[in-house]
């Protein structure tokens, strides 16, 4: 008994070494047993007990870390990394997908359970309607970029170093190599979002999370389907009976409209930024103010617009010693509430003349959704008045992470 368990030990070392394919390490571990074997036979034939036989003949091959090495480097070929590239490719791409089918499942399984929740819940008191879209967004889709990047650092590399025969400590620095550029790029230039920060940095560390996989595979726990392909099917029927079963219950559906829907009313908004003394006649008329930029309901920015203007009451603007255009951002999700001057940054001023046409280009922010362009005159004493009709602009901020954090340094 002993014996076995000795030459078991050994092989189980050694076949968990050797960066060979399924079918050349059973040749290999099969063809070392049956070596084994003989030369035990031979000592034992010279006169040595068996167990001191086998452990003398185990002790000829070296560490089985050692032969694992050389028993690789016999199965290289020229084409070997090639083909290790294609492997590399296609593991990366399964485990991509079935990780974030997984996670997305997941998290719709969890979404449900918790809106039959609230709807029960409904049902019994009165609940005020809560939009998390804009605050959870980001983090999910950037936690579920995270979990597909640990899946495929922690599935690479082995399939990688035995398709390659080279030792996966070889290969694990070749992958960290190549993909943490890779990962990189990817996290903070492909997927545009409207983010915000702790979904950006989740995000911008995708580099971590891909090197977290590499070097600590063994981090999620085994009953965790993150990068397994056989249960896909099974998850796909889950959220095929999920989606059903919200549309029975009536809890699938749109939300409620975001901050975009809110009503907007001009004396109140736009008193946050100076008085407007008559509606009547206006200083300043607004001929046209159209939205010239190429993305007109969001994106990075900057955004423009084209302001086409005329004085039309020139009494009303002679006290003023300065007449400029003024474009105020105001925060998103306001609600129906008026806006307060401290809820208002200044985005962009420009001076202006009595008659003329300007492209006037705002730069946007993340946190921003609704832009007000007025027309201000200043007085002497520095009190202002609005001197025109006001615009006001639905602008929602999304990029890449790296515009992000672009948008948010850059101020």
């Amino acid at each position: 008994m002993a014996e076995s368990s000795l030459l078991d030990a050994y092989l189980a070392r050694l076949d968990a070494s050797l960066p060979l394919t399924d079918t050349e390490r059973r040749a290999a571990i099969e063809e070392i047993a049956g070596h084994v074997a003989d030369a035990t036979a031979e000592l034992v034939g010279r006169g040595l007990p068996a167990d001191v036989a086998e452990r003398r003949a185990l002790s000829r091959l070296g560490a089985p870390e050692r032969l694992a090495d050389d028993l690789a480097a016999a199965h290289r070929a020229p084409r070997d990394l090639v083909l290790a590239a294609g492997v590399a490719l296609r593991t990366a791409i399964r485990a991509t997908v079935w990780s974030v089918l997984v996670t997305w499942i997941m998290l719709f399984v969890i979404g449900l359970v918790l809106a039959l929740a609230w709807a029960l819940v409904s049902r019994i008191v009165t609940l005020p309607h809560v939009d998390w879209t804009r605050w959870l967004n980001a983090p999910l889709a950037s936690g579920t970029m995270a979990l597909a990047a640990y899946a495929v650092g922690r599935s690479v590399v082995r399939p990688v170093a035995r398709t390659a025969h080279r030792p996966e400590r070889q290969v694990r620095l070749v992958v960290l190599a190549t993909g943490l550029p890779l990962a990189a790029w990817i996290g903070l230039t492909w997927f545009s979002l409207a983010w915000n920060l702790p979904g950006a940095a989740i995000a911008g560390l995708l580099p971590g999370w891909f090197a977290l996989g590499v070097l600590r595979p063994g981090l999620v726990p085994g009953w965790f389907p993150l990068d397994r392909p056989r249960i896909g099917w099974a998850l796909i029927v889950v959220i095929v009976v999920s989606i059903a079963g919200l549309s029975v219950t009536g809890a699938y559906g749109s939300p409620p409209g975001g901050s975009f829907a809110r009503a907007v009313d001009p004396p109140g908004e736009f008193a946050a930024i100076a008085p407007f003394p008559s509606y009547a006649s206006p200083a300043f008329e607004i001929a046209s103010a159209e939205d010239a930029s190429f993305e007109p309901a969001g994106g990075h920015g900057p955004m423009r617009w084209m302001m086409t203007w005329r004085l039309r009451n020139a009494e009303a603007a002679a006290p003023f010693g300065e007449v400029r255009i003024e474009v105020w951002a105001g925060p998103a999700a306001h609600g129906n509430s008026p806006l307060t001057q401290g809820e208002l940054v200044l985005a962009r001023t420009l001076p202006m003349s009595a008659r003329g046409t300007r492209t006037i280009e705002v730069p946007v922010a993340p946190e921003r959704e609704l832009y007000y362009l007025a027309i201000v005159g200043v007085r002497t004493d520095g009190s202002r008045e609005l001197l025109g009709w006001p615009e006001v602009r639905p602008w929602q901020w999304s990029g890449t992470p790296l515009d992000y954090f672009a948008a948010t340094v850059g101020r």
